[in-house]
């Protein structure tokens, strides 16, 4: 059995992840793991500078693909499962990512296969993978599982760390835990049985039961919220250029005062405004995380407009 794994990692840990997830299937000799890492023309920088960061976030947000260095994935490839695993940017699938589901070859081979999506970020995915529900299925391809590893630690915590990693490169304790590095071969696990067996509509319902996924409650609002708000603002900078141009630069200042001051009081506020509310909203709530966790796609309930 032939599996593709496509990934962009910038900072390393979503390579890790990915090496440590599938060393069940490494270890099968019945599977041929094909490994794919995606390559922007211009490399995006690590550690960032902070004109570099938040510079990229109109694209990411708006989804505008930018240019790849070709693949070696062959045109004619047959894969029995692809996975495809990806960072978060600014509530979105990372450019890189994007980029290459709206490429030729991504419509080439993705359609009428399985994929499973593993997603390494901060703590905010949802609306990133709603995205990606959208694109697999412009593409004809069937989301069979989804795995999330995320920062655990509090969320103002957690900002503080990340900005921290990505502008000067001290990691600290910031990103994904070792510990769920380390246990991640558990999922890999499932898929190499559920992909052996030919019964890959179990597999989801498995990894669920071994934690590959938790919606925190909270975090459905405050993403709702926040984008709304990024909707604004991306238009709001892209009608001054595109990437790098210095028309755009003070609205990216603007933008980076409001997100940074933002996140400090918007966080607290909409999870008390959350919580005191959501007795009134436990029926809506609960359904939204179902469908969060679950891999079906419902094309008239995108959560994240």
């Amino acid at each position: 059995m032939r599996v593709l794994v496509v990934y962009y990692s910038q900072t390393g840990q979503l390579t890790d992840i990915v090496n440590s997830a599938l060393t069940p299937l490494l270890n099968d000799p019945n599977i041929q793991l094909d490994f794919e890492e995606l390559k922007p023309s211009t490399p995006y920088p690590f550690p960032w500078t902070s004109q570099q960061f938040f510079d990229a976030f109109p694209e990411s947000f708006q989804e505008i693909p930018c240019e790849m260095e070709p693949t070696a994935i062959p045109d004619d490839a047959n894969y029995d499962l692809i996975i495809v695993a990806y960072q978060t940017w600014y509530l979105s699938i990372s450019i890189p990512v994007s980029s290459f589901l709206q490429s030729e070859k991504a419509r080439h081979i993705f359609k009428d296969t399985p994929i499973v999506t593993i997603v390494g970020c901060r703590n905010m995915w949802l609306s990133g993978q709603e995205k990606m529900k959208r694109r697999l299925h412009s593409l004809s391809a069937k989301l069979v599982g989804n795995i999330v590893f995320y920062d655990k630690a509090y969320n103002l915590v957690s900002v503080y760390t990340i900005l921290r990693w990505m502008l000067y490169g001290k990691k600290g304790n910031s990103g994904v835990s070792q510990k769920d590095i380390d246990e991640a071969p558990k999922f890999g696990e499932i898929i190499r049985k559920s992909l052996s067996s030919g019964n890959l509509e179990s597999m989801h319902p498995e990894l669920l039961q071994s934690g590959a996924i938790k919606v925190v409650d909270n975090l459905t609002s405050l993403e709702k919220t926040a984008n709304k708000l990024f909707s604004f603002w991306a238009k709001f900078v892209r009608n001054k250029g595109g990437p790098g141009d210095p028309n755009r630069n003070t609205r990216l200042k603007l933008f980076a005062f409001y997100l940074l001051n933002g996140i400090v009081l918007l966080s607290p506020l909409t999870t008390l405004i959350f919580y005191i509310t959501s007795i009134f909203r436990l029926g809506k709530i609960k359904a939204d995380i179902n469908y969060l966790e679950n891999v079906v796609y419902e094309e008239n309930r995108f959560i994240y407009n």
